[in-house]
């Protein structure tokens, strides 16, 4: 099972990583929106790679699993290629194309402006409090440490593989009928 997901778990990070590069050379402000195509696809990757996972592992385990057995392999599926993708995405960000911070910061202020406007809050005292606060965050985003970077990664891959592993492995799951006789 686990060269299962190991092997799923390349595709998904495999996949992640072209999207990624297409994204960056096409159009990298959508790296950054929250409704952009390359977010979207974000989302439903790792819940198609799990299934897959766990799919073929229920197939090899003559098309009977239990929740248990069912969750590994898509657990390990989101882990490896999201490890391997945030890998690439870190390099690109910090150090291969710093200017993706920029873009980074950009959209963030960009929401933040929006979802004020949206609760009523408009005006010059919303960009200049907008302005205040993303001056700390782009000098905290510049001095980001690798320890930081490796911590925040891997409790966002640990939370959402145990996310995405068990609604998986609950769709998945098939018990082995009793047979009496």
């Amino acid at each position: 099972m686990k060269n299962i997901a190991f092997k799923h778990g390349l595709m998904y990070g495999g996949t992640s990583i072209l999207l990624l590069v297409i994204f960056y050379f096409v159009q990298p402000k959508g790296l950054f929106a929250p409704a952009s195509i390359y977010n979207i696809l974000g989302y439903i990757l790792p819940f198609v790679f799990a299934f897959l996972a766990a799919k073929a592992a229920r197939t090899a385990n003559d098309g009977f699993i239990p929740f248990g057995e069912a969750f590994v392999p898509g657990f390990l599926t989101v882990v490896i290629g999201g490890a391997l993708f945030h890998t690439v995405f870190q390099l690109l960000m910090n150090y291969i194309d710093p200017s993706l911070l920029e873009l980074n910061l950009a959209a963030m202020k960009d929401v933040s402006k929006s979802t004020a406007e949206m609760f009523g809050n408009s005006g010059g005292e919303i960009d200049i409090t907008l302005e205040e606060a993303y001056e700390k965050i782009e000098d905290d985003m510049k001095n980001v440490g690798i320890g930081m970077i490796i911590g925040s990664i891997l409790i966002n891959l640990l939370l959402s593989g145990i996310f995405v592993g068990a609604i998986i492995a609950a769709i998945v799951k098939k018990k082995e009928p009793v047979i009496t006789a």
